[in-house]
């Protein structure tokens, strides 16, 4: 799994809500190998911010193999970035960002959740996916940040997608800082209410199997 994108902060005013980061992308398959040494790159969550966007996550390669970091949210006005999936998209923007073929979904419009490896997003992250490699019984990766829309009648807490997304908070009830996504998971961070600082994207992971003799 690639690094997920970090959030987007809510610009000063009551009602410009951002986006929440796309998770890292989520690869799967087989490649051949022989017996030396090869390097492993794990990508490193995007940062996020309290007065600007968040920024993407890093690449998880190996062996010619790259899962694709997410993409950052959309601060009022900006679509979300594309990436393994897609940032949600600010206020006004109906442009969430696209996800990677094979490994991910498309953001969230107008304050919308980052995209999971497992569906789009709506106002809540989109959900990872479930991948047996590392313990044979299903670890899910990939889940997308929650948004931050207004939040009316509302709890004011926009859930991550499972797989690692952080919440997100809206820009009117509650209140309050981002969640950053799971380290280990690439999940997506979450938005943030007005003057407060939006959630870190989780780092990447490599999990690599193979048969001994």
């Amino acid at each position: 799994a690639g690094g997920g994108g970090g959030g987007s902060d809510n610009r000063t005013g009551a009602h410009y809500h951002g986006g929440g980061g796309g998770a890292g992308g989520v690869l799967t398959g087989s490649t051949s190998v022989s017996a030396t040494n090869y390097s492993v790159s794990v990508g490193n969550g995007g940062s996020g911010n309290n007065s600007s966007r968040g920024n993407s996550g890093n690449s998880t390669t190996f062996n010619g193999q790259t899962a694709v970091g997410g993409g950052w949210g959309g601060r009022y006005g900006q679509g979300g970035a594309s990436g393994g999936s897609g940032g949600g998209a600010g206020r006004d923007t109906s442009g969430g960002g696209s996800g990677t073929p094979g490994q991910g979904n498309r953001g969230g419009n107008a304050g919308g959740g980052g995209g999971g490896a497992g569906n789009s997003a709506g106002y809540p992250g989109g959900n990872g996916r479930s991948v047996s490699y590392r313990n044979g019984s299903g670890v899910t990766y990939g889940g997308g940040g929650g948004g931050a829309p207004l939040g009316w009648g509302h709890s004011g807490i926009w859930p991550g997608g499972s797989g690692g997304g952080g919440y997100g908070r809206s820009s009117h009830d509650n209140r309050g800082n981002g969640q950053s996504g799971s380290n280990g998971l690439g999940g997506g961070g979450g938005a943030a209410g007005v003057g407060y600082r939006s959630g870190n994207g989780g780092s990447g992971i490599a999990v690599i199997r193979y048969v001994i003799g």
